[in-house]
């Protein structure tokens, strides 16, 4: 008789956050077809029901991370520019990166994504920017993806906005394709890339680096794809937004018609108080980067407001050469504390547990994978396979009281020693499965003799 399931995760200590708490429980994770089958009294499924078999040891298992927001050809240039403003920083990295060819940029997400699955991502965003974007530069992304096996949503940058002849953002460039074009490589592509596993968006640098007619193009004519866009990073961003439109970022996209839950607003750093109440009442989504907001110097994003207002928020790194890393303990442990300095008011700090599910729940969001999957990011009957298992390690897990404080503030501990993402196995006892270390070593070594020579 064939077995069962494809996966046993055996005898782990489930987490399954939320904004109201956390639940821990004792269990079995038999997993089929991608997904949680059921959860099991622990030791009541035979180990040999399944074709792959995790011995959790009661180490805690706990949803995926989803990183909601990242530039992966920033892999190939972290740390540069280290004392410099969003706008000094851009010219000094992205000229070298912005027409990577396609082996770099397949280095690059292999790097990011290698970093990102070793500390439990099972899930990214990717607003993937190549200036112009190209046929061969979106396909090697997908393929990346496709072959590394964790859930990737590619939200492929459009930008068509000029001033004073140069290409907003990207002065560079000499010309950009024209709006219809860059959405059409976006709209084409899709269906290729889901048959590889791969999900697409459309990735707006920022309102005012768009003209108006690719945004209405896209609020009107393309509504079966998320939309994923830098929203007011640095007040620079917003006095654009004012000089151009007349009006906020947040009110030129509900102007537009944008506003909504498949639309993600990467930093919103520099927003008002309506803007705020906007985002909250059209169940737009937020996605607070506070590391790379404070490597730039760009602000701190008002987190706590968006959680009173009700605003859907989620978690990202940035890009590498904006944080340095893809590591998302660092962001979390960081958008747990800053709000913090704005207030002494306890009460108004989010908790652990909030912090935990806006980088799981909240960013499936952003991926658009919750439209489709309301058990995205928990550990449930019938939810997708994605989960990360750690070690029963009491230095990191003293008691399970405060497991969610203990992940949130004791980040710099945790590692996982098994991630998986959509029932596979993408690290088994902290050894990637899909990802070759020793030959990205070897790559990565070839690409600094080339930067050298």
């Amino acid at each position: 008789m064939p077995p069962e399931f494809d996966l046993l995760v055996a005898d782990a200590r489930v987490l399954s956050p939320d904004r109201a708490g956390a639940r821990l429980e004792r269990a079995d994770i038999p997993i089929k077809d991608g997904r949680i089958v059921r959860l099991a009294p622990p030791g009541s499924l035979a180990r040999h029901a399944a074709r792959e078999l995790i011995a959790a040891g009661g180490g805690l298992a706990m949803p995926g991370l989803v990183n909601a927001h990242t530039h992966s050809p920033e892999n190939l240039a972290r740390g540069r520019a280290e004392r410099a403003r969003l706008s000094e920083w851009m010219g000094a990295v992205w000229p070298a990166l912005d027409t990577l060819p396609a082996h770099l940029v397949r280095l690059a997400i292999d790097v990011g994504a290698a970093e990102m699955i070793r500390h439990g991502v099972t899930s990214v965003v990717d607003h993937f920017r190549q200036t112009p974007m190209t046929a061969q530069a979106l396909t090697a992304a997908v393929e990346a993806y496709a072959a590394i096996g964790m859930r990737c949503t590619l939200a492929v940058m459009l930008r068509d906005g000029a001033d004073a002849g140069a290409l907003i953002g990207a002065p560079h460039v000499a010309a950009a394709p024209s709006a219809a074009d860059q959405i059409s490589l976006a709209a084409e592509t899709t269906p290729w890339a889901r048959r590889q596993g791969v999900d697409l968006a459309f990735g707006p640098s920022a309102p005012h680096r768009c003209s108006d007619g690719l945004l209405r193009t896209i609020a009107r004519e393309h509504r079966d794809l998320p939309v994923h866009t830098h929203v007011d990073e640095t007040i620079e961003d917003a006095q654009a937004a004012y000089r151009r439109f007349g009006r906020s970022s947040v009110s030129q996209l509900d102007h537009i018609g944008l506003l909504g839950p498949r639309l993600a607003c990467a930093h919103a750093v520099h927003v008002s108080a309506p803007d705020i109440d906007r985002l909250a009442a059209t169940g737009t989504v937020v996605v607070h980067n506070p590391v790379s907001n404070m490597r730039l110097g760009s602000g701190i994003a008002p987190l706590s407001a968006f959680l009173a207002a009700g605003v859907e928020v989620a978690l990202g790194t940035d890009g590498a050469a904006s944080n340095d890393t893809q590591n998302p303990w660092e962001v979390i442990k960081l958008a747990a504390l800053l709000p913090r300095l704005g207030t002494s008011d306890a009460t108004a700090w989010p908790s652990a547990a909030t912090i935990l599910a806006l980088a799981s729940c909240g960013g499936h969001r952003v991926s658009g994978l919750a439209a489709a999957e309301p058990r995205a990011g928990t550990i449930a009957d019938g939810a997708p396979a994605d989960l990360i298992v750690f070690d029963d390690d009491p230095f990191a897990q003293l008691d399970d009281t405060s497991a969610e404080a203990n992940l949130v503030f004791g980040s710099p501990a945790h590692r996982p020693r098994h991630v998986i993402a959509r029932g596979r196995v993408l690290m088994r006892d902290r050894s990637l499965t899909t990802i070759d270390e020793d030959g990205l070593r070897d790559r990565l070594r070839a690409y600094r003799r080339e930067l050298a020579a």
